[in-house]
């Protein structure tokens, strides 16, 4: 699978193909030649092709970029007399652009062929898996759930079994927290507890959990590059840990539905900043198919379909509907 091409690199091209040779490219984008130079030979070794005519003319100094038509091995260069640079032909975004490469030159592909991504069958990067991130809950408490407005109570506490029962499933490495429990906020909801009732609660005073060197050292103890997070209240014992999190390095994911606050607004905003800053939302349902991903995973095909039928809303009443109606051997829970 190719490296990805960044934005830099596919504006140098373009320069670069304008400009007619890579001096002229780079001082269009005021930079030394070596930079350009690099650039496009660092796109060269991504795409596995040769973009570039490096052949120099007598008399000049500098490698141009290549003609739109390939000059076949026999074929002179051609240079305008008392011209010190052969200069090619410039490209436009009208024509079918091409490359020089090596012989033989009867199929030399096109700018849209040579940038075109290949499929694979293979999960996207950012898709989460049950052994690559750290799941941290985060004061799912009574005092802090009589405030939020956001989301229904019934609602939130839903989609908070639904996480804690994916996390169980998929045995993903898990932190409880809670905030001033036994002054203030109260127990941890029983969705949480009943799922977890060997994991040690670590009851804290910060209002951002990534502050306490408990959390720290233990999400270090894990050691998973990412962080998975859910709580009450979203502006505050989310937006914390999140930012934090993200900059520390951590790939960083909010469950939302999984999160609630005193009002729309600060929910709403709250992940925005979060999505602003890098944070990757998803929900609860989502949470838990995309661990899941394949039906043919066995192991966990029985206690996934369970747990969405009972705690995946509607979705778990479809499954519901089509084992009882249907007779559906295939959902068996």
């Amino acid at each position: 699978m190719l490296d990805p091409i960044t934005l830099d690199q596919l504006r140098t091209f373009v320069t670069v193909v304008e400009a007619g040779s890579f001096s002229a490219a780079a001082r269009a984008l005021q930079r030394v030649q070596s930079a350009v130079s690099t650039s496009m030979a660092n796109l060269e070794t991504q795409l596995g092709v040769s973009l570039w005519d490096r052949s120099t003319p007598i008399g000049s100094s500098e490698g141009v970029a290549s003609s739109n038509r390939a000059r076949a091995p026999d074929e002179p260069r051609r240079a305008s007399p008392g011209s010190r640079v052969h200069r090619a032909r410039r490209w436009s975004a009208s024509r079918d652009c091409r490359f020089s490469f090596e012989p033989p030159y009867h199929k030399v592909p096109s700018l849209t062929e040579v940038l075109m991504p290949k499929a694979t069958a293979a999960p996207g990067n950012t898709l989460l898996s049950a052994n690559d991130h750290t799941l941290i809950l985060i004061d799912h408490q009574p005092q802090m759930a009589f405030a939020t407005k956001s989301i229904d109570a019934t609602v939130l506490r839903t989609n908070t079994a639904l996480v804690a029962g994916a996390a169980k499933v998929f045995a993903v490495p898990t932190i409880l927290t809670t905030v001033a429990e036994k002054s203030f906020s109260g127990p941890i909801f029983d969705e949480i507890r009943s799922v977890f009732p060997e994991n040690e609660i670590i009851d804290r005073t910060t209002m951002n959990t990534w502050e306490d060197a408990r959390i720290t050292d233990r999400v270090n103890a894990i050691g998973k590059g990412r962080v998975v997070l859910a709580g009450l209240w979203t502006s505050v014992c989310i937006v914390g840990p999140a930012l934090s999190a993200v900059d520390q390095g951590f790939e960083t994911y909010v469950i939302t539905d999984a999160c609630g606050d005193i009002s729309d607004e600060a929910h709403e905003r709250a992940v925005t900043r979060m999505v602003q800053a890098g944070v990757r939302p998803l929900t609860s349902l989502q949470y838990l198919l995309e661990l899941q991903r394949d039906w043919a995973r066995g192991e966990t095909y029985v206690p996934t379909t369970s747990l969405a039928a009972a705690k995946g809303g509607a979705y778990g009443l479809g499954l519901v509907y089509a084992k009882s109606m249907f007779g559906c051997s295939c959902w068996a829970f």
